[in-house]
């Protein structure tokens, strides 16, 4: 069968034009991070890249790797786990830190990417009234009376927006050329969405009261923006930050969750550290107000601050823009510690290695059967650090998501895997070695509590945690 994918190399750093980078070593991961249908299994397949560090602006990208015209046809088909049905937990500090970004709950707030809508439909719950839920592949996926406040845009950003739509056209810029300055012709500017609501405000059609230039509530600037999951996504993050700017207050407060720059995956096309945060922050006239790992969940954090207006101040945006938010020294020290990570290819410790590839290896060769919990691109990394021995071995593949039970997983020896529910495939039952392939403690401790419901027991569990 003839690969879908197709590669493109790049020479220079496709965010701020740099020649002077570092490259890391290849890596290897599978295109779609979910199980399949055995007649979609040609969508699916094992793909390698090389990421290399930007000096300049501290961004990594592939020198070689999947071209935008692959990640586009795969990102529209793309499916995700719902938060609203499993590992709740890891948007916890989502939910709760865009909520304590709001003065009030009559703030304007938009997420983008937003998925299944668990985000805004936990501020709805909490009494927020104005949310708008911007994503490119709206799925509804349920009705419930916190979805009523949510105004549901289908599309990308900010093309899509009907905020940055209206303020356009009341500056008199060409909309369509500006989209194309803003962004949103990355064909992968968030995740897909479940969610529709059925009042005027959630179908996106409220009568106008501005005429062809949107209604009142367009020409109101969001407040707080949430953006989860997507800046990596997007081949032209400063373009992005730019369009965002476009449609916030000044002072409006934006929050940015991302997987940390060394957890890399083909279908990222960008992996984004904290240098890199700060120069696209600057770059679309936001400040860098903190930037951490969330206890628990791995993921990193950073909290932005519109500063300037690049389309009511352009001077003094430009002066933003030319001056560093970082000193030199930490911009080194940071760059140091990523030059180390994109050397190897490492999800998890060479200790943890050893440990997992010793148990593994134990239990294999007395007829043990060896559980691996977990389905996603974690799972696939594990499994790819048991090296050239991982063709000698069976496992027995379970999740929490009952929809996917007789799907198939894909090994990074491209051979699969069939997925079980875990409720049914373990009920009642003991298994001498589990393996909990999550990178999340917060989803630790979910697996760990439905394995006591359901009455499983083990002999030894091994979580494998993130380096």
């Amino acid at each position: 069968m003839s690969s879908f994918i197709k590669y493109e190399e790049h020479l220079c750093c496709p965010v701020c034009g740099s020649t002077h980078y570092v490259e890391g070593c290849d890596h290897r991961d599978m295109v779609n991070s979910h199980p399949f249908r055995p007649e979609d299994a040609w969508k699916n397949e094992v793909i390698t890249f090389r990421p290399a560090l930007c000096e300049n602006c501290g961004v990594a990208f592939n020198v070689r790797g999947m071209s935008n015209e692959t990640r586009s046809g795969i990102t529209a088909n793309f499916n995700f786990i719902k938060p609203s049905s499993t590992g709740s937990s890891q948007f916890q500090h989502y939910v709760d830190t865009v909520a304590e970004m709001c003065s009030s709950n009559q703030c304007k707030v938009l997420d983008i990417g937003g998925y299944d809508g668990y985000l805004l439909r936990e501020l709805s719950r909490r009494g927020f009234k104005n949310l708008t839920l911007l994503d490119p592949s709206t799925v509804t996926d349920g009705m419930d009376e916190s979805m009523l406040a949510i105004r549901v845009v289908t599309g990308y950003f900010p093309d899509a927006d009907p905020v940055w739509q209206a303020r356009m056209n009341k500056c008199g810029k060409d909309t369509d050329a500006t989209s194309a300055d803003a962004g949103n012709k990355s064909d992968a500017a968030a995740t897909s969405t479940s969610t529709a609501g059925t009042s005027p405000a959630a179908s996106g059609t409220v009568p106008s009261a501005a005429g062809d230039e949107g209604t009142v509530e367009d020409h109101r600037l969001y407040d707080v923006v949430g953006c989860k999951d997507v800046l990596q996504m997007v081949p032209d993050p400063v373009s992005f930050m730019r369009g965002l700017n476009n449609v916030m207050v000044k002072g409006g407060r934006a929050l940015f969750i991302s997987s940390p720059l060394h957890v890399m995956h083909a279908v990222q096309s960008l992996h984004l550290g904290s240098n890199a945060y700060h120069y696209i922050a600057r770059m679309g006239g936001f400040t860098m107000d903190r930037c951490y790992m969330v206890k628990g969940n791995g993921y990193m954090a950073y909290e932005l601050t519109k500063a300037v207006d690049l389309i009511d101040d352009p001077e003094a945006a430009e002066r933003f823009m030319s001056t560093p938010q970082l000193s030199d020294e930490e911009f080194e020290a940071e760059q140091a510690r990523n030059r180390e990570l994109i050397k190897y290819n490492l999800h998890i410790s060479q200790e943890a290695t050893h440990r997992f590839r010793y148990a593994v290896e134990y239990n294999h060769t007395r007829g043990r059967e060896i559980v691996i919990y977990g389905t996603g691109f974690y799972s696939f990394s594990i499994l790819d650090s048991l090296g050239e021995n991982l063709s000698r071995y069976k496992f027995t593949m379970v999740n929490s998501t009952p929809e996917m039970d007789g799907l198939q997983f894909l090994r990074p020896d491209n051979k699969v895997e069939q997925v079980h529910w875990a409720d049914s495939c373990l009920k009642d039952r003991h298994v001498p070695l589990l393996v909990l392939a999550i990178g999340s403690r917060k989803f630790y401790s979910e697996i760990i509590a439905n394995l006591a419901r359901i009455n499983c027991t083990f002999d030894e569990a091994i979580y494998l945690s993130p380096v």
